[in-house]
């Protein structure tokens, strides 16, 4: 090797991303005790999800949510997106490349109509004047909602200069974003991919990236192809239904497929009116140590998914590790009580009730 190579490859590597396990270490406990006083972790409001995947909104993680066309990808997105801003009051980017900003709105009011026992008599123009209260109330609800909505340009590299600005934006506010809702994947373009498995898996990687770099959720939608319901017997989904790419698959830390079942090619339907049965299955779970095809059983009330009351949506004993601990993570350990702080040391030390009790080899 001559002289002025050997240079060159030295420099390159000084300048190579690279860090040792003890600045790792060092970075995971500044982590660890910034969690302990940082405003909690957002949850998606849908109550058995969130026992079976704690922490599934965690800043950087990536959850996919595939459906078929109109079986409620974009509704129990907006149901998310509300009780994140509401409830954790934090500010919620939505990239909504497949309606308008005023569709999404148009939505909202219908749904909180029903959800107060109020349906519209006329949801679709608006034209009955009985149904001027509850618009207005809807629009002034929708007005109050810490939404940023990016809805203009569906090239890759607008979308991701778009969710970029939004973030920082929300930031120099002395805001946080709770979480970034993509709706849906396939519909970001790039001109220079030569397939559209390479467009899709570029924008997959794209999405996955950002929400890293950024430090923020995403929940991104995604098309499903129709092989499970043009089988020869009609299936619930799984991952590999995913449209157009298997990039998805990989970036993405969940997935959750929804499916409304099917009896004799017809949708069960509930006691209640308006509700239709559907389910949230799990496609994939990184870090929740859960088996594929998991099920909870839900109830589609009209642009509003809920817990179906006859089912109890318990998870699985296989659903976390370290022998009961959920999601094995410290925020979830900390939360729990079985960790808390020494008032001597500030340092984090069993609680007494996990000293007494017998508890594995965790």
């Amino acid at each position: 090797m001559n002289p002025e190579t050997g240079k060159k490859l030295r420099a390159a590597a000084a300048a190579a991303a690279h860090r040792s396990a003890a600045e790792v270490a060092t970075a995971l406990m500044t982590a660890w005790h910034d969690s302990l006083s940082a405003p909690p972790c957002p949850v998606t409001g849908i109550d058995p999800l969130d026992t079976l995947m704690p922490g599934l909104l965690l800043p950087g993680r990536v959850t996919v949510v595939g459906a078929r066309p109109a079986v409620g990808k974009t509704a129990i997105a907006m149901q998310i997106a509300e009780h994140v801003g509401v409830a954790h009051d934090t500010d919620v980017v939505i990239v909504s490349l497949e309606m308008m900003a005023e569709s999404l709105a148009r939505r909202h009011v219908v749904a909180r109509a029903i959800a107060q026992g109020t349906p519209l008599r006329d949801p679709h123009l608006w034209r009955d004047e009985a149904d001027s209260s509850a618009i207005a109330d809807g629009i002034a609800s929708w007005g109050q909602l810490p939404y940023l909505i990016i809805d203009q340009d569906r090239r890759r590299g607008a979308v991701q200069a778009a969710i970029i600005a939004a973030v920082l934006a929300v930031r120099e506010r002395g805001r946080r974003v709770g979480v970034v809702i993509v709706d849906y994947l396939q519909q970001i373009t790039d001109d220079g991919a030569a397939t559209r498995e390479r467009e899709v898996g570029l924008a997959s990687v794209m999405l996955a990236e950002t929400a890293k770099s950024l430090g923020v959720a995403m929940l991104v939608l995604a098309q499903l192809n129709r092989a499970s319901a043009s089988a020869a017997e009609p299936r619930p989904p799984v991952i590999t239904d995913l449209r157009d790419s298997g990039q998805i698959e990989q970036d993405a830390d969940a997935v959750l497929l929804l499916h409304r079942p099917t009896q004799d090619g017809a949708a069960p339907q509930s006691s209640r009116p308006l509700a239709r049965a559907a389910q949230i299955i799990v496609g994939k779970a990184r870090h929740w140590g859960i088996e594929p095809g998991q099920t909870i059983e839900m109830e589609d009330r009209g642009l509003r998914w809920v817990p179906a009351e006859s089912a109890p949506n318990k998870p699985a004993p296989s659903a976390a590790r370290g022998n009961g601990i959920p999601g094995y993570g410290l925020p979830a350990i900390v939360a729990a009580g079985w960790l808390k702080p020494d008032p001597r040391t500030g340092m984090l030390e069993l609680s007494d009730e996990i000293k007494g009790g017998d508890h594995g080899d965790w």
